[in-house]
């Protein structure tokens, strides 16, 4: 199991809260960068992703809809009203 620091996202639109985040990076535990579907598949395996924001960490949790939607990708209840991934930086990496 790995532990993982997220310091960037992807979107097709950045300033849009409804548009899906396409993928996710960060430098630790080394530079590394994941499709969505890459990162819930590891959380599924064990591994665990955090934001740092503000000075405030929370933990990345999958989110699988009742309703059949596809799952996605949010961060636990903390003490910062920002959206802890909407409020990350655009990843300069191109996949």
């Amino acid at each position: 199991m790995t532990a993982y620091t997220v310091n960037c996202i992807t979107k097709p639109n950045a300033f849009d809260p409804h548009t899906r985040i396409k993928a996710l990076g960060g430098s630790q535990p080394s530079n590394w960068y994941k499709t969505e579907d890459e990162v819930i598949a590891a959380i599924g395996a064990g591994d665990t992703f955090h934001t740092l924001v503000n000075g405030s960490w929370a933990k990345l949790e999958v989110v699988r809809p009742i309703d059949g939607r596809r799952p996605f990708l949010r961060t636990d209840a903390d003490n910062s009203l920002l959206d802890n991934l909407l409020h990350l930086p655009q990843c300069n990496l191109v996949r």
